[in-house]
């Protein structure tokens, strides 16, 4: 079953597909194989789906509009593969995580790779608060994941629970 919103939006989200496809070219093959391991296994594209339907609502398609929807999948799907070497995981999206299917060295460093890249685009854009906004989630993101690492070996409170899904689910969702 096709979820509704993809419908609205199919013409977006081909472009979305191909834009991120370009976005993580690199002359270093392996840096391009992996991350397209990843990134052509599926997912939901939510966070640039939201993105595109939003600035669609307010009457703010311009042509910038599908780098950054590709900046804000770039970001979550670097967060996705750091975010499995922290907790070891050995799958993502049915398939072998990165750092299961090559090491946690390909891993941190192609995540790196990917944040790299969302960058890039983002460095295009005229608006510095586009990037300084995402720039503070990442930030946040990443501390999220520090705070879940340092919280490994306790019992989870509940208000240390909502704090790291706030941090490392909820913000890239809140910077749209």
């Amino acid at each position: 079953m096709e979820l509704l919103y993809k419908s609205v939006i199919s013409e977006e989200l081909k472009e979305l597909e191909k834009s991120l496809l370009s976005s993580i070219s690199s002359d270093i093959a392996l840096a391009t194989e992996i991350s397209n391991y990843l990134l052509l296994s599926g997912g939901k594209r939510l966070r640039p789906a939201l993105c595109i339907l939003v600035s669609k609502a307010l009457e703010c398609d311009g042509e910038d509009l599908i780098k950054l929807a590709s900046s804000i999948e770039l970001l979550h799907t670097a967060t996705l593969i750091h975010d499995d070497v922290v907790d070891e995981s050995l799958f993502r999206r049915g398939k072998e995580s990165i750092h299961s299917k090559w090491d946690n060295a390909h891993g941190v460093l192609v995540g790196d790779f990917v944040y790299s890249k969302a960058f890039q685009l983002m460095a295009s854009f005229d608006n510095p608060e586009i990037i300084r906004t995402l720039a503070d989630s990442t930030n946040r993101i990443s501390e999220g994941e520090v705070l879940q690492l340092s919280l490994k070996s306790q019992d989870l409170l509940e208000k240390d629970y909502f704090n790291i899904v706030d941090r490392k689910t909820a913000e890239l969702f809140k910077a749209l």
